[in-house]
């Protein structure tokens, strides 16, 4: 079965340590479908794996796919695509009911990310997030139902992005 991936790039401005968003757009247009819920804050990027490829291939297709970003467009003093591999923090992984593993990613970016990244036609756009301002409840895309379900795996894991990444670098989430 394959693997759902959130990816939450993060990156450090004037205001602290801050997670780079996106919302939807008003049109969802992979299901030809209005989005339900444009007030959400969402992972940089998500996606499926394809058959037999790794976290780290996965997420480098999916940055060049959604965003038009090869990993050495991300990560300041990229040198080869191990310094990528090692970039990637895992937040935590929970599983559907139908088996669908999802496995939530973090990547330190480098300011030049919003300049560079190009947006899919679903994507309404990115902003800078501050800890306090991620709520305690998402949305997730439930597999077996192709609704949208509540959902706290998701925001936990981007608090857990904070946690980490301030605690690694000695960096605050808020100034």
């Amino acid at each position: 079965m394959r693997t759902q991936f959130y990816v939450l790039a993060m990156t450090v401005i004037d205001a602290g340590l801050v997670a780079i968003t996106s919302r939807p757009g008003q049109i969802n247009h992979e299901r030809k479908v209005k989005t339900e819920r444009e007030d959400d804050i969402q992972f940089t990027l998500s996606g499926l794996s394809e058959e037999g490829e790794t976290a780290q291939n996965t997420s480098a297709r999916l940055f060049k796919e959604q965003l038009g970003l090869y990993p050495m467009d991300l990560v300041e003093n990229f040198n080869s695509r191990v310094n990528f591999l090692l970039t990637l923090i895992k937040l935590g992984e929970t599983t559907f009911q139908d088996g669908t593993k999802r496995l939530f990613l973090a990547i330190e970016v480098n300011n030049d990310f919003l300049r560079t990244a190009k947006l899919s036609p679903s994507t309404g756009g990115f902003r800078y997030s501050l800890a306090d301002e991620i709520p305690e409840t998402g949305t997730a895309l439930d597999p077996v139902s192709g609704k949208y379900i509540l959902d706290t795996a998701g925001p936990k894991a981007m608090l857990r992005a904070f946690e980490i990444i301030s605690a690694r670098d000695g960096s605050s989430s808020t100034k």
